[in-house]
């Protein structure tokens, strides 16, 4: 497969160049969108989701044995996501939940990204931010999911019934790193636990999740590494509250802040003296 590939790249001479992280793009704009343009939608379908497979190393063993597919782990080293030594896969973390969900493999999506793992690799590596944009776009795939299922004795309700759980897992980890992520990604071995332990309440389906990573891997060096001490904890939220965003970093103090209607996705920021911030949540930029 190399030869083609070495072939291929001779042939488009001129046409791509090599970026960060060795990623070959097109040269210009017009190259993209003309590329783009060749493709319908049913095979731009079915090349998200051979692209998601792949990256979100979700191809069957025999397959990959039979092809000589590289498997694409979270890590390339042997130690946890968790550990500073650790080297982050990074082209999974960017390519993976983004074809699935482009690719309408919608369980699959949220698989691969409603886990504490994959928000402390993408945190890492600075996507903390692109995975909640594909969350959003993942929740709002279920949505329109659930508004067209079947009747309550069809066959297609017993999906409709998963989807909504898998719905309501999506929209929970949207809150917690909707909320928190401005924290996380200073830290995101420390902050991972501390903020989805103090600020998500009981009925969280990430801060159960986050319960029962801990308790799978308690033994784990890096529990002790970074002071995670499992213990029962009084009192706490039993539902979400009215806290959107927490918008940490701020240098002056925050007078108002308002939650644009009309698009949910933009928080203005009032601070003294005067001072106006429109903060985008979804890609978490001010």
């Amino acid at each position: 497969m190399l030869h083609v590939w070495l072939r291929l790249r001779s042939a488009l001479a001129g046409l791509v160049v090599e970026r960060e992280w060795g990623c070959v793009v097109w040269y210009h704009r017009q190259l993209k969108e003309t590329a783009e343009g060749r493709y319908d939608a049913v095979e731009r379908t079915r090349i998200h989701s051979m692209l998601g497979q792949y990256f979100s190393s979700g191809v069957e063993d025999a397959t990959r044995a039979r092809r000589l597919i590289a498997s694409q782990p979270l890590t390339w080293t042997e130690v946890y996501v968790w550990s500073p030594e650790a080297r982050i896969n990074h082209r999974r973390c960017v390519e993976g939940g983004f074809h699935l969900c482009r690719a309408g493999l919608l369980a699959e999506a949220a698989t691969e990204m409603c886990s504490m793992e994959m928000v402390c690799a993408c945190a890492k590596v600075g996507q903390g931010f692109a995975l909640l944009d594909n969350l959003f776009d993942l929740h709002g795939q279920l949505v329109r999911d659930r508004q067209g299922s079947g009747a309550a004795d069809s066959p297609e309700h017993e999906s409709a019934a998963s989807r909504e759980v898998l719905t309501r897992r999506v929209d929970h980890y949207i809150r917690w790193l909707r909320r928190d992520l401005t924290v996380i990604v200073t830290d995101p071995p420390a902050f991972i636990p501390a903020t989805c332990t103090t600020t998500q309440p009981s009925t969280s389906l990430a801060k159960s999740d986050l319960i029962q990573y801990l308790e799978n891997h308690r033994r784990l060096p890096e529990t002790k590494r970074h002071g995670w001490i499992p213990c029962r904890s009084l009192g706490g939220q039993f539902d979400f509250d009215l806290v959107k965003m927490s918008l940490e970093g701020k240098p002056r103090r925050i007078t108002c802040s308002y939650l644009v209607r009309l698009h949910l996705s933009v928080v203005i920021s009032v601070s003294r003296p005067l001072l106006i911030d429109i903060f985008y949540s979804r890609p978490g930029r001010t």
